[in-house]
Order: structure tokens, then C-alpha cells, then sequence
């Protein structure tokens, strides 16, 4: 376990990592970055989570810093493959690049990012889902201005959620400056083997969640998202009579307490089958969950 506690810059290539062991009680990659201004390259290097502990703290590589590049690894196992964790309050943590990395048999999230600015997630091979939460996901962010989630790949068993993005933050002034980006993503799965015999799955594939405050310190604007050019199959059996569910599903605010500054959908194709059998007349593929959103689109 390697971690880079003072404000430096420290690269690794082409170095494998290895867990047997439980993490323990606190937050602990098998390489950590624990200091805002600690940062660096990881390129080419291999992470293995023999130990396959489901908890927060079983984590592949836990990064608190910015302009990282992380490109070329693989991680097997996991409960968070990379967890890119910025500060609660703004400016969050800058210009981090997760790019043409594998991450297979992860246990809830495969990739994790909390306040981000200028995040890029891209030609990411996501697959295998092993764990039991029907809250798990390929791909999960939250807090984020400028955010870029392009050609990644979730395929293989998966949780009810391959993409979720919470909170995508604009600009205060000009909804178009920060616009979060969701586009030419695959996702190609069916649901895992272990929650086979849950029969009320709610599928959110692309679940996109908004938030706003006026009064919020650190400051909370409007949201901006715009989702182009994915394509989402998806295979499950469900009696599920949920009306949250959906291959792409947008919420958050009401009707009378906007949180959208901007919503983009389009050239998308969404496709959910049942493995058997029929799926329920209320899943819908895609579902805008209230009004708040009607003159955002």
C-alpha cells in the first residue's frame, strides 16, 4: 500500500497492487492520494482485490487531489474501483482524466467521483457487477461542473444503474459554460447473477438526479446536462410497479422549485427486454419523473 500525504506530485507506471487483506475501519486504497494537493500519473499498472471485502473502505486507488491521469489499468474486485474523492465545499478538486481503463468483478461502483471540476471519465471497459446492492453502478458521480462522461463501455452483469449522475452543476450565470456532457456511452447488460432472485428491480440506467439551493454555502446552482449519442440495451425479469423506473431517468425539483438550467437529450437509442417472460406495462424507457423539467428541455 502506498500514500502521498504532502502536496507533491508522484507518478506510478506499470507496478501491480494487490489486496488479501481486510481494509480495516478506515478509507484505504492500495494507493492513496490523501493530501488536496497531492497528485500524479497512474498508467499501465494492475489492481487486484483478492480479499473481495464489500466495504466503502476496499478501495483500488482513493484520490483527494488534482490533475491526475489515471490511463491503461486494470482492477479486478473492489467496492469502489477509483474513488476520486474532491472536497465538500468549491472549488472542488480540478481537471482529474480516468481514460481507457478496465474494471472488472466490482462490488458496487466501479468508478466513484464526488466534487469534481472539469472531470473526464472516457473508453472505460466496465463488467462483471458481483455484489447484491441495487444501488451499484459502473459509473457514479456528484457535485460536478463540467463534467465528461464519453465511450465507455458497461457490459456483462450488472446492478440497476450503469450510469448515475447527481447534482451536475452550470455556471450561475450561463447554463451552456459548464454543461455536463453524457455521450457515445455503451451499455450492453443484463442483471447480475447475485440479485437474480430479486424480483421488484427498478432500472435507472442513465439516472440523472438534479439539485438547487440559492442559499447553499458552498454554492449549489441550476443544474446543465446534455446526453447524446449513448445506447442502453438492458435484460432483466421484474414485477416491479415502480414509476422511478427507466433506461434513461431524469429527476429532481417540483414544479414550483426549478432545479434545471438546461436538459439535452438526443440521438439516443434505450432498449430494455425481459429474460423471460413479460415486463410491466408501468416501466417506461425514458421518464422525466416531474414538471420542473418541462421548460429546461
Amino acid at each position: 500500500v502506498f500514500t502521498i500525504n504532502t502536496a507533491s506530485r508522484v507518478s506510478f507506471y506499470n507496478l501491480s497492487f494487490r489486496r488479501t487483506i481486510n481494509p480495516g475501519a478506515a478509507a484505504q486504497g492500495l494507493l492513496t492520494y490523501g493530501h488536496l494537493q497531492a497528485n500524479g500519473d497512474v498508467i499501465g499498472c494492475t489492481f487486484q482485490d483478492v480479499a473481495q471485502i464489500s466495504s466503502t473502505n476496499n478501495i483500488g486507488i482513493y484520490y483527494r487531489g488534482s490533475n491526475g491521469f489515471f490511463s491503461g489499468n486494470s482492477f479486478s474486485g473492489f467496492y469502489y474501483g477509483i474513488f476520486m474523492d474532491g472536497p465538500a465545499q468549491n472549488p472542488f478538486v480540478n481537471s482529474n482524466m480516468f481514460l481507457s481503463n478496465t474494471l472488472t468483478n466490482y462490488i458496487y461502483r466501479a468508478i466513484y467521483a464526488l466534487s469534481q471540476n472539469d472531470l473526464m471519465i472516457s473508453a472505460n471497459q466496465i463488467s462483471g457487477f458481483t455484489g447484491t446492492s441495487t444501488l451499484g453502478a459502473g459509473i457514479w458521480t456528484s457535485n460536478t461542473y463540467n463534467l465528461q462522461l464519453s465511450e465507455n463501455n458497461i457490459f456483462g452483469g450488472m446492478s440497476t444503474q450503469g450510469i448515475l449522475v447527481n447534482n451536475p452543476n452550470s455556471d450561475s450565470t450561463n447554463a451552456r459554460t459548464n454543461v455536463n456532457r453524457i455521450f457515445n456511452n455503451v451499455i450492453n447488460g443484463e442483471q447480475g447473477v447475485n440479485l437474480a432472485s430479486t424480483t421488484t428491480l427498478a432500472p435507472q440506467l442513465i439516472h440523472i438526479t438534479g439539485s438547487f439551493s440559492a442559499t447553499a454555502n458552498p454554492p449549489n446552482p441550476r443544474d446543465a446536462v446534455e446526453v447524446k449519442n449513448n445506447t442502453v440495451y438492458y435484460k432483466l425479469n421484474t414485477t416491479t410497479t415502480s414509476t422511478t423506473t427507466g433506461a434513461l431517468y431524469i429527476t429532481g425539483g417540483t414544479p414550483s422549485s426549478r432545479v434545471w438550467a438546461h436538459i439535452g437529450v438526443r440521438n439516443n437509442h434505450f432498449q430494455i427486454d425481459p429474460l423471460t417472460g413479460n415486463l410491466p406495462s408501468t416501466l417506461r424507457l425514458v421518464r422525466y419523473a416531474n414538471g420542473s423539467q418541462l421548460d429546461s428541455l
